[in-house]
């Protein structure tokens, strides 16, 4: 996990762009994962992977889709 710098010692620009840029990824994270838990009830249990598969497990969960969205999307979209 990437932690930022303390408040402390942030005494230069690049450690201040460094932080800002941990905090929007972080944000963007949480952001995605709670418009999938939204969708997905799943989220919102306990879910008991390793950190190293919970990535495999949202992306192959989130690949799923219902059959009338393949059908639109055959015959719909060329």
């Amino acid at each position: 996990m990437i932690k930022p710098y303390r408040q402390a010692d942030l005494d230069s620009r690049e450690r201040k762009i460094y932080n800002y840029r941990v905090s929007r990824a972080r944000r963007i994270v949480k952001n995605a994962f709670g418009s999938s838990a939204s969708r997905f009830r799943i989220y919102k249990t306990k879910i008991n992977l390793e950190p190293k598969n919970i990535d495999k497990f949202c992306r192959m969960f989130r690949s799923r889709k219902p059959r009338r969205w393949n059908y639109y999307i055959r015959f719909n979209i060329t």
